[in-house]
C-alpha cells in the first residue's frame, strides 16, 4: 500500500507539472488516493490490514481512471474548440429565474422537511432529518417537485459566484450561499458541506489565485462543520469525547478495509447493475419493461448493511458498488468513464466554455471524495440536472417578458435576443 501511495503522489506531481492546476483531474484524483493510502499505512488507526488483492483493485481503479482523464484531456478524441477571449455571460434572465426558484422554493422545502421529521419517532431532530433525507425511514410526506430546489439553488449559487465581479453588490451571492447552507443543514450530510465549500474554492481559484492561508482557513471551517454535524447527529449512547476521532477514522479510512472485505468475499449484487445503473433500471420499471426489485446481495456479509472495520460503515469507497455489480469489469469500465467525464468537463472549462465550470467544480469534489463514496452513477439524475441547468443558463439566448396587451388577449409574451449570432 505504501508503494502505491507514493506512486500515486508522484503521478499527481507529474500532473501538476503538466497542467499547472491543483484541481486538474490528473492531479486531484491521484493526490487524494495517494494521501489517504499514505496516512492509512502510516497512522496507528486500529483498522484491519488491507490485503494485496484489495490494494491491486485500488491500483486498477486509479490507472483506468487516469487513462480516461488523459485520453479526454490531451487528445482530440472529442473535438472541443477554443472560444473567443471575450465571450457572452450567463443569461441574466435565466440567472434571475434560478435565483427566484431558489428563494421562493426554500420555505416550502423547509416546511416539508419539518413535517417529515415531526411525523417520525425519536427525540433527535438532527438524526431524524438525516434519516428522512437518506430514505432510512419512510414518512407520509415527500419533497415532490421541491426536491429540485436543491439543484437550482446549487447551480444558481455557483453561476453567481463565477459571474461576480469586484465592485458589484454581494447581496444575491450571500443569499444564495445562505440558502445552500440551510439546505445542507436540512440534509444533515457532511458531504453536502464539502461539496458546497470545495466547489466554491475551485471556482474562486479558477478566477484568481487564492492565498494558501485562506485555503487552510476554508479547510478548517469545513472540518469544524463536519465535526459539529457529527456531534449533533450522535445518539445519547455515544461517548462525546470520541465522536470526532471516530468520524475521522470512519469517514476517511473506513471505506478502504470495508472494500477489502467485500472483494475478498463472495458477496455480489443479486440483480445486474442494481447500484451503478439505478436510474436506467428505474426508467425501465416506469415503462413496464422490467419489474422492480429491492437491492439484494448474494452471500451478503454485512450486518443490516454495515461492515465493522472495526468502526461501522456502509460505504466501500467509490469502487465498492461497481465491484459488487460487475466485478473486475465494473472497476475498469466505470473508472474509465468517470475519468473521461472529468477530463472532458475540465477541457471544456480551460477552453473557455463557461457553462462547464459548474460540472468541473462538481467533478473536482467527486474526485476528491473517492475514498469515501460514489456520487456519479448512484446519483445520475442529479448530474443530468446539473448539466441541463448549466447548459440552459449559458446557451439560452432569449429574455422572456410578460406585459399587458391592448388586444383581446390579457397578456402577450415577447422574446428579446440577448446575444444574436
Amino acid at each position: 500500500m505504501l508503494i502505491l501511495a507514493c506512486l500515486l503522489l508522484l503521478i499527481a506531481y507529474g500532473g501538476y507539472r503538466r497542467y499547472r492546476n491543483y484541481f486538474a483531474p490528473a492531479v486531484i484524483s491521484p493526490a487524494s488516493w495517494g494521501a489517504v493510502l499514505l496516512l492509512y499505512a502510516a497512522l496507528d488507526h486500529g483498522m484491519f490490514e488491507v490485503s494485496f488483492k484489495g490494494v491491486m483493485i485500488i491500483a486498477l481503479w486509479n490507472f483506468s481512471l487516469l487513462a480516461g482523464v488523459y485520453l479526454f484531456t490531451d487528445t482530440n478524441i472529442v473535438r472541443i474548440k477554443n472560444v473567443a477571449s471575450v465571450v457572452k455571460p450567463f443569461n441574466p434572465w435565466v440567472r434571475n429565474l434560478y435565483y427566484r426558484i431558489s428563494v421562493w422554493g426554500l420555505l416550502p422545502t423547509l416546511y416539508i422537511s419539518y413535517k417529515q421529521v415531526s411525523s417520525m419517532v425519536g427525540d433527535s431532530l438532527m438524526f431524524n432529518l438525516r434519516m428522512a433525507n437518506t430514505g432510512g425511514v419512510e414518512t407520509d410526506y415527500n419533497q415532490g417537485i421541491f426536491a429540485y430546489v436543491y439543484t437550482f439553488a446549487f447551480v444558481s449559487y455557483l453561476i453567481e459566484l463565477y459571474s461576480f465581479r469586484k465592485g458589484e453588490s454581494k447581496r444575491r451571492l450571500i443569499i444564495l450561499f445562505l440558502i445552500n447552507l440551510i439546505l445542507s443543514l436540512v440534509t444533515m450530510a457532511k458531504s453536502s458541506f464539502l461539496f458546497l465549500f470545495f466547489t466554491s474554492l475551485v471556482i474562486v481559484m479558477y478566477k484568481r489565485k487564492v492565498a494558501f492561508k485562506k485555503v487552510l482557513l476554508i479547510a478548517a471551517t469545513m472540518f469544524l462543520l463536519m465535526a459539529s454535524i457529527q456531534l449533533l447527529r450522535a445518539g445519547d449512547n455515544n461517548e462525546r469525547g470520541k465522536v470526532i476521532s471516530d468520524m475521522l477514522y470512519s469517514y476517511v479510512f473506513g471505506g478502504i478495509p470495508a472494500l477489502d472485505e467485500i472483494v475478498n468475499s463472495r458477496m455480489r449484487s443479486k440483480y445486474p447493475g442494481q447500484n451503478s445503473m439505478a436510474l436506467m433500471n428505474n426508467i425501465q420499471v416506469k415503462m413496464g419493461i422490467k419489474s422492480e426489485h429491492p437491492k439484494e446481495y448474494e452471500h451478503d456479509i454485512t450486518d443490516e448493511g454495515y461492515l465493522y472495520t472495526p468502526y461501522p460503515t456502509n460505504v466501500y469507497t467509490m469502487i465498492g458498488l461497481f465491484w459488487l455489480d460487475y466485478g473486475y469489469k465494473g472497476v475498469v469500465w466505470f473508472s474509465f468513464v468517470i475519468g473521461a467525464l472529468a477530463g472532458y468537463f475540465y477541457k471544456l472549462t480551460i477552453r473557455g466554455h463557461r457553462w462547464a465550470i459548474v460540472l468541473y467544480a462538481y467533478f473536482s469534489c467527486v474526485l476528491l471524495l473517492q475514498f469515501f463514496g460514489e456520487y456519479i452513477f448512484t446519483n445520475l439524475s442529479y448530474l443530468l440536472q446539473l448539466i441541463v441547468l448549466s447548459l440552459f443558463a449559458y446557451k439560452f439566448s432569449y429574455s422572456i417578458k410578460w406585459h399587458k396587451s391592448t388586444s383581446s388577449l390579457p397578456r402577450t409574451m415577447e422574446k428579446n435576443i440577448l446575444n444574436p449570432k
